[in-house]
């Protein structure tokens, strides 16, 4: 990941020497822990306020790009609800990635689109988004994707139709594909403060469980950085751990 943060660097020293450039990015805001994680570590842990790293100071401090008028765009289903996340910070169009015909206004004049959809409605809704993205003359969609596409596992049978359909399309792309987002965690607080247990079909097996505000600090990086155009980039986190290891 270390490459990551030294071509965001050269992103935004190229942003200094071109200062009317500007990125408009669509944020998808869906359902799912794993999702609007993701989504509200974009938008405010990494554009809207310094991030809350140890080593904070090894970091591009992505209030840069808002300093210098790099307005971002959020498609949203409430209004009200993304007022009171980012105040004025941002554009709020309100839509639905499942109704298409809601998208034009937003993604209309936006040079790059991030694209977040869950659930099985995943491949149809990833290729009504690119149609209109690439009729709009978006220059490029960075989707968050899954590492299971790579076995077509689970979510990643979606997110594998999902990034089909965006090629087909024929819209330059940049695909992000984070392991087990570690906040989905949570799903286990319930059982844990209710009976002590936690219940989990995985036995020993280990899985790089990844925290959401590296994901977004990886997609804000993507979204800088022309040179992962028709890329898949899977990250983890640092240490495979078992279900146990992961409690703790």
């Amino acid at each position: 990941m270390g490459t990551v943060w030294n071509d965001t660097k050269h992103s935004l020293q190229m942003f200094r020497k071109n200062p009317g450039f500007a990125i408009a990015a669509i944020f998808a805001l869906a359902l799912g822990i794993g999702a609007n994680s993701a989504i509200f570590s974009v938008v405010n842990a990494v554009l809207l306020k310094p991030l809350s790293y140890p080593n904070a100071d090894r970091m591009v401090n992505f209030l840069v790009p808002l300093e210098r008028g790099i307005r971002p765009r959020v498609l949203t289903r409430s209004a009200e609800k993304a007022l009171s996340l980012f105040g004025d910070r941002v554009d709020a169009y309100v839509g639905d990635l499942a109704v298409p015909t809601s998208l034009g206004a937003a993604i209309q004049g936006a040079n790059i689109v991030f694209l977040v959809n869950v659930g099985p409605e995943i491949p149809e809704r990833d290729r009504a988004a690119a149609i209109i993205s690439k009729d709009s003359r978006v220059q490029r969609i960075v989707k968050l994707s899954s590492l299971d596409v790579e076995q077509g596992l689970a979510i990643g049978a979606w997110h594998e139709k999902g990034e089909a359909a965006i090629r087909d399309v024929g819209i330059p792309f940049t695909f992000v594909r984070p392991t087990g987002f570690m906040s989905n965690l949570l799903a286990w607080a319930h059982p844990i403060r209710t009976e002590g247990v936690v219940r989990s079909s995985t036995a020993d097996g280990r899985r790089p469980f990844i925290h959401s505000d590296d994901i977004a600090s990886v997609c804000v990086a993507a979204l800088l950085r022309e040179e992962y155009t028709g890329r898949s980039l899977p990250i983890t986190g640092p240490e495979s751990l078992i279900a146990s290891s992961a409690i703790n």
